[in-house]
């Protein structure tokens, strides 16, 4: 069991600097093998790990060391430009790149331009011409490298496949794509929930965390070391989540990450792991568990004490990284949007326990979503779908921003959306029409209208959900669906770019041409 130390809790001071209104940022998707973001200029950052024979025993720097058996791995283009690819890679070792999206594949090895494959001492060089499938294509782009380490004193070692517009490797004089940045810029805040791998996350202790050093996404791909890295390139506060089972010395080294390395201009908002209310996601359960046996909690509600171990968790973590991070740290309590007592009660005990929650947190949060409303006619077509949504926005939602500001401002905090704007999931007889949906302009007004409920509410920090997500059966998150559509952004994207610009958010950075 936790134990809160009030002596370790620091006032959070809040910068006058930053008391600008309602402001906009979007949450980012994982670097993954298969997203369609395409953030990093070198794209075996987010290459799939390794499987395959001779990928049983890994390398210090997670290549394979299994000598003389194959391993393979792979990575998507989508996203990612035509053009000529330049490859790096260190040690001793035979390479094929295998897909019907790389040129030249009758060439030894396959996969490189003629002429251009070279080892000169331990470095391996060669160009790839990478034919990337158009945007929505079926056809996802998949290069697969097929690797045989032949050395174990010298194994295969920082591999790098850089896009056309930028030097090669080790000249490589970026870590983000000119376009994803582009894509960011007009939002004054990042969530990293999706990058983190919250839900479900085994992170516990420092040692666990994704390393910077490792090879593939899930390692220096997803590491914190990027997303500190991406928010300083973007000018853009960070929103971290706790995983549900960190430990003190993970709270203690993230702090101290985040204290060294991001601007001190910025801010950290952190909170603890991903809707810990919201029962299908394991980390309800969890929460559940513990609050059954803290005798710290002062009530015998269900609801409210689930709430109470929230805030309980969350001072807990706060007592840790504030004392750090100080007036650079933005701890939020967040909760269910429809049910406040999540954070009413948290607040509450927050308050009976050690004073004013306003000491200690910064504020609290939701998920103002939008769907269809169960009381509105059918929803037959387009039209009825979009008149459902937008009484789901007037009834629903302005219902649910003003309770939760109410008890925002009751205890003397901000309230803050940590998602927000649609959320349509489909089913087979419903995917086209709702898919449809979410390029109609009367999309761009459900969001402005949202936009504009939460601004006269005097909400806080707003983050919509998400950046760049293709469309699927799962829903249409995606302001993006292909980081390639910032030439001609769809609806979606472009009013929350307009939205966000017009409340200061972002870095300067929109219209930012190549160079």
């Amino acid at each position: 069991m936790k134990i809160v130390s009030l002596l370790l809790l620091v006032l959070l001071t809040i910068s006058p600097a930053w008391a600008q209104g309602t402001r906009f940022g979007t949450n980012v998707e994982p670097p993954n093998y298969y997203d369609t973001s395409a953030p990093y200029v070198d794209i075996l950052m987010r290459a799939e790990p390794w499987w395959g024979p001779g990928s049983t025993q890994l390398s210090p720097t997670g290549y394979p060391a299994v000598i003389g058996q194959g391993a393979q791995s792979q990575v998507r283009t989508q996203g990612y430009p035509t053009g000529i690819y330049n490859f790096y890679g260190e040690g001793d070792f035979t390479i094929g790149l295998l897909s019907p999206d790389v040129g030249n594949q009758t060439t030894s090895p396959p996969g490189f331009i003629p002429g251009t494959f070279k080892k000169v001492g331990n470095i391996t060089t060669g160009q790839v011409q990478i034919n990337s499938p158009a945007i929505n294509a079926s056809d996802v782009g998949e290069i697969v490298i097929d690797i045989y380490a032949k050395d174990a004193n010298n194994l295969p070692n920082n591999f790098h496949l850089t896009r056309p517009e930028y030097p090669a490797w080790p000249n490589t004089n970026a870590t983000f794509g000119r376009e994803y940045l582009q894509a960011l810029s007009p939002f004054c805040a990042l969530r990293f929930m999706d990058w983190m791998g919250t839900n479900g996350t085994t992170v516990t202790n420092w040692a666990s965390r994704p390393q910077p050093t490792i090879f593939g996404y899930k390692n220096q791909g997803n590491c914190y070391e990027r997303m500190i890295e991406l928010s300083n390139t973007t000018g853009t506060d960070m929103w971290i989540c706790v995983p549900l089972n960190a430990t003190d010395d993970w709270a203690s080294n993230m702090a101290q990450l985040v204290k060294q390395n991001l601007n001190p201009n910025l801010h950290c908002y952190y909170e603890m792991s991903n809707e810990m209310w919201n029962w299908n996601f394991p980390q309800w359960q969890q929460v559940e568990t513990w609050d059954k046996t803290n005798p710290a909690l002062t009530t015998n509600s269900a609801w409210a004490r689930h709430g109470q171990e929230m805030a309980y968790l969350l001072m807990h973590f706060a007592s840790i990284m504030q004392p750090i991070l100080s007036s650079q740290g933005r701890p939020i309590l967040a909760g269910q949007m429809a049910n406040t007592i999540y954070c009413s009660s948290g607040l509450q005990w927050i308050q009976q326990t050690y004073g004013a929650p306003s000491k200690y947190i910064y504020g609290i949060a939701g998920a103002p979503y939008f769907a269809i409303n169960s009381t509105s006619l059918a929803v037959t077509g387009l039209d009825s779908l979009m008149a459902s949504m937008t009484d789901y926005v007037n009834n629903y939602v302005s219902s649910w921003i003003s309770q939760n500001m109410a008890i925002a401002n009751q205890y003397g905090v901000k309230f803050l959306c940590y998602e927000m704007g649609q959320g349509l999931v489909a089913t087979p007889t419903t995917m086209t029409l709702y898919q449809s949906a979410q390029y109609d302009p009367r999309m761009g007004t459900l969001y402005t209208n949202e936009c504009n409920m939460l601004k006269s509410a005097g909400a806080d920090l707003c983050c919509f959900y998400n950046f760049c997500t293709g469309d699927s059966k799962y829903g249409f998150w995606g302001a993006l669906q292909d980081i390639r559509q910032i030439s001609n952004p769809p609806i979606k994207y472009a009013t929350q770019a307009s939205i966000a610009t017009s409340c200061n958010c972002g870095n300067g950075l929109v219209g930012w041409s190549k160079k």
